[in-house]
């Protein structure tokens, strides 16, 4: 699992004006836990937009994302 995020002031900034891509940030063992303290580009913005890129190489196996879980600190 992948995962991007983008940001922007306003919710319809996220469809119409959001910021550069921060990541992709790569799971390590099945797990990710990314430091978005890092990304200039979506720091002082209100909304985020979080993406899940999912692959297999298995056939029979799903990724599966149980929970995705934003803490945000001023």
């Amino acid at each position: 699992v992948n995962v991007s995020v983008v940001g922007a002031t306003t919710q319809a900034g996220l469809t119409d004006s959001p910021s550069a891509v921060c990541g992709p940030f790569p799971s390590v063992e099945g797990a990710n836990t990314a430091d978005l303290s890092t990304c200039a580009a979506i720091q002082g913005m209100r909304w985020v937009q979080v993406d899940l890129e999912m692959r297999t190489s298995v056939n029979e196996i799903r990724p599966v994302v149980h929970d995705v879980q934003v803490h945000w600190a001023y």
